[in-house]
């Protein structure tokens, strides 16, 4: 923005004006009443009494186990030793939960409301609603809801009761892209995770608007028309993140109460820290078991207690933030789950028709007027193949055609001989044709990813330098014009919130954004992992003269589709 020399005297005035008037507010804000906040301390006590509550019952918990704050209302468990005792190293329970003790679907199928959608969905008019994968874990969400929403409470004291005051507020739920606002959904790009978000928000409110339909249609009370879309969120989204499989009872997810708030760590993470171990768990007919690992002699631990921690599993850093709200930045182990998605759109041939019927046999359809979006990890072969098996097609010349057309039904006539399920691919065109033929697949596949490359607003470069340096580089969504920022600071002046308030939605935001920011990146390293492939293979080629070169050549993409180590630009 250009001021001209009046707009900049008065920028300048009002500014001072400002900052007098911020003085003269700091004075006064040690009168303002702070807002209610969750006290960390009142999640630690919340914790200590659910164990004590689990304890009456069958549940075991190792007497050096401890809760601790971690970060906001939430808590996390540490072991107050740094060499466990010997009786640990066989194997033994750290921490038992009995599985009565297990929020369940069933409990929610058992309160009022969940009986309704019961008889609701069982109706057949309303049989369309009842997808049965997700029921169970709708039921488990309307049992939290309604605790939430006050619509039914026990007398009794229990560890369900005492379990569901520890859960994370609807506040401590904000890093979490559903709950994001449209400015910091943008900083995703074109990342598919971004539709995936307004797909589930969409999922998510059709089934509350079933759940209304039930209220009504079943003429339960009043109060139940309480529940609100922002507390089914809330519901859904302590599900999503904290649910685990319970395989001693069909597969059905369950909340298990207190090992819940444990964290997910990768083994990367592991060998740079000296304070944390990855438990081993599992859950049976009896409960969920948490175990410590066999400690590795050569790891020297410096901390007298240890943070126990498990791994979520082997996901990408989509799942991991649509999920539970965080990336992995710069861990290799993690980097081996990654996907991008890279839209093919092929421009038209002259043998169009051939080209088409080549595709159709290869599964993947007409791509000259439909983009097939080919999910694409480094070191996963096979779709990589299929992209490069379009591309060979969609560059050959009318001879090449033919003998691919040749190839292919003499490969299908092998595969039948053979008594072999036919494959849905035309394996010929999986593989390198010819040396010219592969130049230009090779060009064709460097537009493709370098479109894909260009859908984003930022560069990996930009991403990087983004990533290194946070202060410095703003998002742009957070840079303001001059006039905005005197009427942001004019507004933060004369906020009633406190400054801790502003604080911590200050940082709130910068971990949404570099969340959003790390996942953007990771999908570009592979497009761009794709592209700088292409580019060496035609340089290769370039001095491709024969067979025995171009059988090297074969050798050397083979094994860099399986190379899971992402290429850079030298």
């Amino acid at each position: 923005m250009v001021l001209g020399s009046v707009g900049r005297s008065l920028y300048v005035a009002v500014l001072l004006l400002l900052v007098v008037l911020g003085r003269v507010r700091s004075w006064s804000l040690q009168l303002a009443k702070p807002r209610s906040q969750p006290v960390s301390t009142d999640r630690v006590h919340q914790a200590e009494s659910l164990i004590e509550t689990l304890k009456e019952g069958k549940s075991y918990f190792h007497p050096q186990v401890r809760v601790v704050s971690v970060d906001g209302d939430e808590c996390g468990i540490q072991f107050q030793s740094s060499s466990p005792p010997a009786e640990l190293a066989n194997n033994e329970d750290v921490i038992f939960v009995d599985r009565a003790e297990f929020v369940t679907p069933q409990k929610g199928i058992e309160t009022p409301l969940g009986q309704a959608l019961q008889v609701y969905l069982s109706q057949p008019r309303n049989t369309i609603y009842a997808f049965t994968e997700k029921l169970p874990h709708m039921y488990l969400a309307l049992f939290l809801a309604q605790y939430k929403q006050g619509l039914w409470q026990s007398t009794d004291r229990s560890a369900t009761m005492d379990y569901l005051e520890t859960l994370p507020s609807l506040s401590a739920l904000q890093h979490l892209p559903l709950f994001w606002d449209q400015t910091m959904l943008e900083e995703l790009q074109c990342s598919v995770l971004k539709s995936a978000v307004r797909s589930r928000r969409e999922e998510w409110k059709q089934e509350f608007v079933v759940i209304h339909n039930a209220i009504k249609t079943m003429g339960l009370p009043n109060q139940f028309r309480s529940l609100t879309l922002e507390t089914w969120y809330w519901a859904r989204s302590i599900v999503s993140s904290r649910a685990f499989t319970d395989l001693g009872n069909n597969n059905l997810p369950c909340l298990c109460p207190y090992v819940d708030m444990m964290n997910h760590v990768t083994n990367s993470q592991l060998q740079d820290s000296d304070n944390v171990v990855k438990c081993t768990w599992d859950i049976d007919g009896t409960g969920y078991h948490l175990r410590l690992p066999q400690l590795d002699d050569n790891h020297v631990y410096n901390s007298s207690s240890l943070r126990l921690e498990i791994s979520y599993g082997c996901h990408s850093n989509a799942h991991f933030l649509m999920n539970y709200g965080f990336c992995i930045q710069d861990d290799q182990e993690q980097s081996l789950e990654e996907l991008a998605t890279l839209p093919v759109i092929l421009p038209d041939s002259n043998h169009e028709e051939e080209t088409e019927s080549l595709w159709e046999a290869d599964g993947l359809g007409n791509c000259h007027q439909i983009a097939r979006n080919v999910t694409l990890g480094i070191g996963d072969v096979g779709p990589m193949e299929s992209v490069l098996s379009l591309c060979r097609v969609a560059s050959a010349h009318a001879r090449e055609l033919s003998g691919m057309k040749e190839n292919f039904v003499r490969q299908g006539q092998r595969t039948l001989d053979a008594d072999l399920i036919p494959q849905l691919g035309a394996t010929v065109c999986r593989t390198p044709f010819s040396v010219d033929n592969e130049i230009r697949a090779l060009q064709m596949l460097q537009i493709v990813t370098q479109a894909a490359l260009g859908r984003y607003a930022t560069t990996l470069d930009e991403d990087n330098a983004m990533l290194l340096d946070d202060h410095h580089n703003l998002p742009q969504t957070m840079r303001r014009s001059p006039w905005k920022m005197i009427q942001s600071l004019w507004n933060s002046l004369f906020s009633l919130a406190p400054e801790s308030g502003r604080q911590e939605e200050s940082l709130q935001r910068m971990a949404q954004w570099r969340n959003a920011v790390t996942l953007r990146r990771e999908e570009k390293k592979i497009l761009n992992h794709y592209f700088l492939l292409a580019s060496m293979g035609l340089e290769f080629l370039q001095y491709c003269t024969n067979d025995e070169h171009f059988e090297t050549y074969k050798g050397m993409l083979d094994a860099s589709l399986h190379d899971p180590e992402p290429l850079v630009m030298a």
